[in-house]
């Protein structure tokens, strides 16, 4: 009796564990969903963490003129990117349309800054036959040197990555704590995410 009590708990505990892992995963990408990542972002930020939001430049019209498949395939290829470009225990995940959040605990900036570098230049995906639509990305990088609460580290990184867009997109760009000029984000995707 205290065999199949034991293995019932297994299998329990086995299927809670699958369910956990559905519920906190994006089906598309295959990355951490939006509930995921801020399970793991502190409410507090603390010196040295640093916070990286990323935006996919002109989804809207990559999906407008080649449609929803190919903007799917866009977004598979860009998360198969962040996957080649970052170390593989990053916290990276997809918090909902063409968004994407980082969360560094104990990274050095410079370091950082190479990686999403690397990935704001983006991929080449097929539309089909020899054609091919470029898609690349824009962030907002904060790099915590005191306490910062998640909201307003959310705020500030999607700041800094409108400056990115602003700026001729493909790139990244810095937030600084002490930016007075951000009273709300700038994205209601963002809003969303931290509301």
């Amino acid at each position: 009796m205290s065999t199949l009590a034991l293995l019932l708990i297994q299998h329990l505990n086995a299927l809670q564990e699958k369910l956990y892992t559905q519920a906190t995963t994006d089906q598309l990408t295959q990355l951490p969903n939006r509930r995921w990542f801020l399970e793991q972002c502190p409410p507090e930020l603390r010196q040295g963490m640093i916070m990286v939001l990323l935006d996919l430049d002109h989804f809207k019209a990559i999906n407008d003129t080649h449609g929803h498949d190919t903007g799917d395939a866009c977004l598979i290829a860009i998360s198969d990117h962040f996957r080649a470009v970052l170390p593989e225990d990053t916290q990276c995940a997809r918090l909902g349309g063409e968004e994407f959040g980082i969360l560094f605990k104990q990274t050095s900036l410079p370091q950082v800054q190479d990686w999403i570098g690397k990935i704001c230049q983006g991929v080449q995906v097929s539309v089909g036959g020899d054609e091919k639509v470029a898609v690349t990305v824009s962030a907002g990088i904060l790099a915590v040197d005191g306490g910062v609460t998640m909201r307003r580290a959310f705020q500030l990184a999607d700041a800094a990555m409108y400056d990115a867009k602003a700026a001729g997109r493909s790139r990244f760009a810095m937030a600084h704590i002490g930016d007075v000029n951000v009273s709300r984000p700038r994205h209601a995707g963002v809003r969303d995410a931290i509301a």
